[in-house]
């Protein structure tokens, strides 16, 4: 059996300024709750940074975010999940970046092929690989048409109520 140890579940408009508050909000819930400050951190960059893609790829008028974290016995994951509707070339991207993500041997070397590619093509398009190499935290994603519900998952290790 699993316990929620801690649930954050908001739709909102797809507005920038929700980004930041966000992720402080998030740190802040998760310092007393977990025993590692570095996860803390680690989690506020993947919940940043998916949320910005959540919001800038957004054609619609409202995206969902989840953040929770569940314990099973000895055992804790944090689950991040967004939801957007998005144009069919930016759910295509989508697909392809975190399909390669998941396929690279070293995230980290992947992170780095992604930023020589960035600047020879003159975009960004780091965040996913960032959320990989400097969070740890694992992303999949589910499209149905043009809603696309992006997926990160991270092991942590809660702190023991007395």
């Amino acid at each position: 059996m699993s316990i929620r140890v801690v649930r954050l579940s908001y739709s909102l408009p797809p507005l920038e300024r929700w980004i930041n508050p966000t992720r402080c909000y998030i740190a802040e819930i998760l310092q007393p709750i977990l025993v590692d400050t570095d996860a803390v951190d680690r989690l506020a960059i993947a919940v940043h940074e998916l949320l910005e893609n959540c919001i800038k790829y957004s054609n619609g008028d409202r995206v969902r975010f989840e953040f929770e974290v569940t314990r099973q016995g000895d055992e804790a994951i944090a689950n991040i999940r967004t939801t957007n509707s998005a144009l069919s070339s930016h759910v295509a991207n989508l697909s392809r970046r975190i399909d390669a993500l998941n396929a690279a041997h070293d995230p980290i070397a992947h992170y780095d092929e992604v930023i020589r590619d960035s600047l020879v093509q003159g975009g960004s398009s780091l965040g996913l690989a960032r959320v990989r190499a400097e969070s740890g935290v694992l992303l999949s994603y589910q499209t149905q048409k043009d809603v696309v519900v992006v997926f990160g998952e991270m092991p942590v290790h809660v702190r023991e109520v007395s």
